[in-house]
């Protein structure tokens, strides 16, 4: 049985292969769909190359999907970081509230972290996380199971804190 109050536990949160796949292809798919539409229209040649330019934008943004999925987040030490890079997300006592709710800004199958202040800078990894001004997203591609149990945790750990 987990325990949310083990400070020393180590959650992960692994994207799911398949979504990244999916999300990957659906955007190539795209881009494909401009390239055809961009060859086989009556547009001016300004267009065209308007058109072309967004294809290779969704290629790109595929690409970078693609290389986002291999990120994995960890909930270890009070600090909520990518597992690889060491690079921080937040860490606990910064953390001002966590938001699943449904009307909630955040990332499908996943969390909004609110911070008490602004974050340092901006940043994104496309389907995994995104930090934009107080604010940081998790989830995406990460499965629902893993992002509610981190951000269950991370709210036990808030209120043990503020006990």
């Amino acid at each position: 049985m987990w325990d949310p109050t083990n400070k020393s536990a180590v959650l992960l949160m692994t994207p799911s292969r398949g979504r990244v796949l999916m999300g990957a292809g659906a955007l190539m798919a795209m881009g494909g769909v401009v390239v055809w539409i961009a060859l086989n229209g009556t547009f001016s040649p300004a267009f065209r190359v308007l058109q072309l330019g967004l294809a290779l934008g969704f290629a790109l943004m595929a690409a970078r999907l693609y290389r986002a999925g291999e990120i994995e987040l960890e909930f270890a030490d009070s600090t909520l970081r990518e597992r690889a890079s060491g690079r921080v997300l937040a860490h606990l006592d910064e953390i001002k509230s966590v938001d699943r709710g449904a009307f909630a800004f955040k990332p499908s199958n996943g969390f909004l972290v609110v911070l008490k202040r602004r974050a340092h800078s901006r940043a994104w990894q496309p389907g995994v996380w995104w930090r934009l001004g107080g604010y940081i997203g998790v989830g995406g591609v990460i499965p629902s199971h893993q992002s509610r149990l981190v951000a269950e945790t991370i709210q036990i750990r808030l209120k043990e804190d503020a006990a």
